[in-house]
């Protein structure tokens, strides 16, 4: 029983360690992630169904956004790094692909600012992912079960 009482006292001290901003970041930051996530699965269904010939990365992109979804929603560190480096690679890719194009074939320039926008707005939302991930890798995971635990809604049912 007092072994109990110690492992609970253990992870309220380790609580108090922290200050509330951060924990208040975390939270902000895994909403965040989820609804770029969410967003991300969207458009990767959206790819799947409309362009078979992009299927199998589609497919892969889907299973990626929703291991970020729960990665951010359970604040799991794994399941977050998995959609770290996944988002990191299509960025680059995101990068790559235009800048090709642009030095081997004419480019309007609508059609290079509009790429130039989405090249920032991916290495922004990437940055997102980072600092979350950063963050969250700097709890353990007792700290991490007591931060779940704050983030539930407390339901309270009377007969």
């Amino acid at each position: 029983m007092s072994n109990s009482a110690n492992t609970s006292n253990d992870i309220e001290f380790q609580y108090h360690n922290h200050n509330n901003e951060e924990y208040i970041r975390l939270y902000s930051l895994s909403r965040t992630v989820k609804w770029l996530a969410i967003i991300d699965a969207f458009f990767s269904l959206f790819y799947l169904l409309v362009t078979p010939y992009l299927g199998l990365y589609s497919l892969f992109s889907l299973i990626v956004a929703t291991c970020g979804y729960y990665g951010a929603k359970n604040l799991r560190k794994n399941d977050t790094l998995i959609y770290l480096i996944f988002f990191s690679l299509k960025t680059l890719l995101n990068i790559a692909v235009p800048i090709y194009i642009f030095c081997n074939y004419n480019a309007t320039t609508n059609w290079i600012l509009f790429n130039v926008f989405i090249m920032l707005l991916e290495v922004y939302l990437t940055s997102i992912i980072y600092k979350f991930y950063f963050t969250l890798k700097k709890y353990t995971e007792p700290e991490l079960n007591n931060i779940r635990l704050m983030t539930q809604p407390v339901r309270v049912i009377m007969w």
